[in-house]
Order: C-alpha cells, then sequence, then structure tokens
C-alpha cells in the first residue's frame, strides 16, 4: 500500500490512485481552513507537519501514538488548506466536539497529552454535565476502534477527580463499562508483555519459514516462560520475522484464513465484524480421539500503541454477548457435541526496520481437558507455542509482493482496514524510510 509522503503534499495522481484502491479516504475529515481555526487544539497537542518531521528525524522513532487519527496529509482539502490554525476554541466548545475532532484527525497528539485534551479541571470537575460529557466521549472513542486514548482519557478523569476529593459518583459507570472492560482486558497483557524482568528465556532457535515467493526466509523465535500462583507456566514468545508490518498483520486481521496455518484448526470463519478493528470469529479444532472436538468463539480488538506498534487483543466471548451472531454456529457445535474451550491473549507487532517486524505474543488456553494437570498442558503448550511464529510468518509471506494472497489486500473488503492502520501510523510518527517499506508495497 502506499503511504503519505511526509514532505510535500500529495500529487493529484498519487491522490487519483489511492481514491482507486482505498475510496476517499479523507472524506470524514476534510475540512474548510475557517472549520480548522474553529477546532484547532491547544498548541502542544497539534503537531504541525515541518515539527512532526523534526521530531521523527531527530529521534528515529516519532512520539508515541502522536495522531491516532487520520492523516490531513492525505486528503484533497488537506492539500488545499495546509497553514496551520491559528485560533484556539473556547474551552466548552473544544470539550463539546472532542470526540468528533479526535475521529476526524483535527486532534492529535501523543496518546497520554491527547488524552488530557479539554478535560475538566477544578471547579468544572464538580459539573456534572461536564463529566458525563467525558464519559459519553470515551465510550464513543472505544467503540470507534480507539480503546486505548479511551482508556488514557478515563484514568485520567479519575486520577483529577481522585485529586480534587470529588466523588466519583459523577462517572456514568454504565455509559464508560466497555472502557472499563479494557482495563481489565488488555491492559494486564500488555503489562505482562512489556515486562522483560520476570520472564526467563527458556529457548532460542532460528527457524526457517516457508515462503509466498521465491526466496528462503529465516525467523529468530524466542520462549519465555515464568511460573504462576497455582502452579501454573505461562508462556510468551518473541519472533523477529523479515516481512512487512502489513504482511504480519495480514494474518491476524483475516480470520477465514485460520484454518489453512493455524496448527489443528480445521474450521476458522468470520461470524460478524462489529467495527473496522473488532471481529467476532470462530475455530474448531481438529478431532483427536478419544477426546471431544473443542471449538471458541473469540472476541478480538485491537488499536494503534505507539508510532511503531499494534496490538491485538483476544479473548473467548463472554456468555452474554453477540448471542444472535454466534446462535447458527454454536447451535451446530452443540448438535456435534463440541467442547467450548477458553482463550484470552495478545500480540503486539512492532515495526523493527522496512523489512522487519518483532512479533511478541502471550496467549493462554485452556482446553477443558479434566484428564490432564493444567501444568502438564501448560508444559505442552509452551513446546508448541515456539512453532506457532513460523506458521504465522509462513502466512504473513503469502501478502508480501508476488505473494499468492497480495491481491487480497487490494480488496474492497480488506482494503478500508489497512488503509486506517496505514494512516494512524503515518501521523503517529513513524520514520519516513520505515514507514515507506513498511506500509508500502
Amino acid at each position: 500500500m502506499h503511504s503519505p509522503p511526509n514532505s510535500a503534499p500529495l500529487s493529484s495522481s498519487q491522490l487519483a490512485r489511492l481514491r482507486e484502491r482505498y475510496g476517499d479516504m479523507g472524506q470524514c475529515c476534510s475540512t474548510t481552513r475557517d472549520e480548522e481555526t474553529k477546532l484547532a487544539p491547544p498548541p502542544e497537542v497539534q503537531l504541525s507537519d515541518a515539527r512532526r518531521r523534526r521530531t521523527t528525524h531527530s529521534s528515529g522513532s516519532g512520539p508515541l501514538v502522536a495522531a491516532l487519527a487520520p492523516s490531513r496529509e492525505a486528503t484533497p482539502a488537506a492539500a488545499a488548506s495546509s497553514a496551520p490554525a491559528t485560533a484556539a476554541p473556547a474551552a466548552a466548545d473544544a470539550a463539546a466536539t472532542y470526540a468528533a475532532d479526535v475521529l476526524a484527525g483535527r486532534l492529535t497528539g501523543d496518546v497520554d497529552a491527547l488524552a488530557a485534551v479539554h478535560l475538566p479541571e477544578g471547579a468544572a470537575l464538580r459539573d456534572a454535565a461536564a463529566v458525563g460529557r467525558v464519559c459519553r466521549d470515551c465510550a464513543l472513542l472505544n467503540n470507534s476502534d480507539f480503546p486505548i486514548l479511551a482508556l488514557r482519557r478515563l484514568e485520567t478523569l479519575d486520577a483529577r477527580l481522585a485529586a480534587a476529593g470529588v466523588v466519583p459518583s459523577l462517572v456514568d459507570e454504565a455509559c464508560v463499562a466497555g472502557v472499563r472492560l479494557v482495563r481489565r482486558e488488555l491492559q494486564p497483557q500488555l503489562d505482562s508483555i512489556l515486562d522483560g524482568a520476570s520472564w526467563k528465556l527458556n529457548m532460542r532457535q532460528t527457524m526457517t519459514m516457508a515462503s509466498g515467493v521465491k526466496t528462503t526466509r529465516r525467523c529468530v523465535v524466542e520462549t519465555f516462560t515464568k511460573a504462576t500462583t497455582g502452579g501454573r507456566l505461562e508462556t510468551k514468545i518473541t519472533a523477529t520475522i523479515p516481512l512487512r508490518l502489513t504482511s504480519c498483520l495480514s494474518a491476524v486481521l483475516i480470520p477465514d484464513l485460520y484454518a489453512t496455518w493455524l496448527p489443528a484448526v480445521k474450521e476458522s470463519a468470520e461470524l460478524a465484524r462489529i467495527s473496522r478493528f473488532r471481529r467476532l470469529v470462530y475455530l474448531r479444532a481438529d478431532h483427536i480421539w478419544p477426546f471431544a472436538q473443542r471449538d471458541i468463539c473469540l472476541v478480538g480488538y485491537g488499536d494503534i500503541l505507539n508510532a511503531t506498534s499494534v496490538v491485538i487483543y483476544l479473548r473467548s466471548c463472554h456468555a452474554d454477548e453477540h448471542l444472535d451472531e454466534r446462535a447458527a454456529t454454536e447451535a451446530r457445535s452443540d448438535a456435534d457435541h463440541c467442547v467450548r474451550a477458553k482463550v484470552f491473549g495478545a500480540f503486539v507487532l512492532e515495526v523493527i526496520s522496512a523489512t522487519e517486524t518483532r512479533l511478541t505474543n502471550v496467549l493462554y488456553f485452556d482446553p477443558i481437558l479434566k484428564v490432564l494437570p493444567q501444568g502438564i498442558i501448560d508444559f505442552i503448550m509452551s513446546k508448541f507455542a515456539s512453532q506457532v511464529a513460523p506458521m504465522f510468518a509462513s502466512q504473513g509471506a503469502k501478502f508480501e509482493e508476488g505473494g499468492e494472497l497480495r491481491h487480497l489486500l487490494d480488496t474492497p473488503e480488506h482494503a478500508p482496514v489497512f488503509a486506517e492502520v496505514m494512516r494512524r501510523l503515518a501521523c503517529g510518527g513513524m520514520h519516513e524510510s520505515v514507514r515507506e517499506g513498511s506500509l508500502s508495497g
């Protein structure tokens, strides 16, 4: 895919190619200069194109999640109105349009700084209407595939309320229940993945991956383990994969193909696309006699973690969610006497260079197999986990230029998803040379 240039507006021919491939990517965020001036955020949050380039090239990696939104450079309206906004709106008006401005790409910045923009302060923290507006914004951002920004904003509000001695009952907990769920689900997995001290390196291997093109490639896989309460053994794998980020993402973001590369999976299907980055997925395992078949209904979602990384979280479906979407599939599963397994975990994909991506994965799997102690199951899973990385890489290689599945990235079903990832990372400050290689093709 093509990445918006970092040094000059897109030419008319480039815009035409982008529209032909992805449609009008900038339709939702094109604004006139007057509108930009009215909606301009504070200068510490809004990064001009020139400042973003200076920050990116001086640091080599750029600011964390410097935008989390579509790039203005990718739209005709932005090319026609490239002058920076000069006047900040009134605080009340700006707060009222916060979520809309983020979603439209008019409000950008480091995720922690952006989370605090236009939040109530002082006496306003006792204003139920102002606090309620923040709660609704957090819910909207979470439902619009910005779960990390929504969580950081809600946590910042909680901290301000506590510091001011304001009763937390002003927070509409029913409204932000989905954001609280992100805190309980995704954050512990991120903490575990990013924690290097508690994991012990168990094995390092250099594995050959099957390639979708006429080259032999290898990936370095490291397996880490740690003992937890109750005698459980947890496993984390990291792998340096010689592929672009979009190729690696393709292996995860097209679940209908899981059965073609995930070991022991005989059936996979995307039951529902809840939003652009949130999916409901069904998996059924191979039948291993004398045990009953295992299957899983999964919910997966993700976000841009920082300027070079993407996080994807997955878990078993809760009993009371997406019942209509699951009904037919689970009725067939019950008729086949399948046992519903449980799983949760996370993937982080980090750009290392224009042609390399680091995969880090923590996955917890419970096959509901009571005849074996959980410790033995954990041990088997630790040995099995290292085999997943080269299979993951082999699937991703099929989406490289010349690969047999590369054409899928240009289809109407998948192109907008990868275009959105490209735009968010482009705004996030990824170094131009890395972005061009890792997100183009």
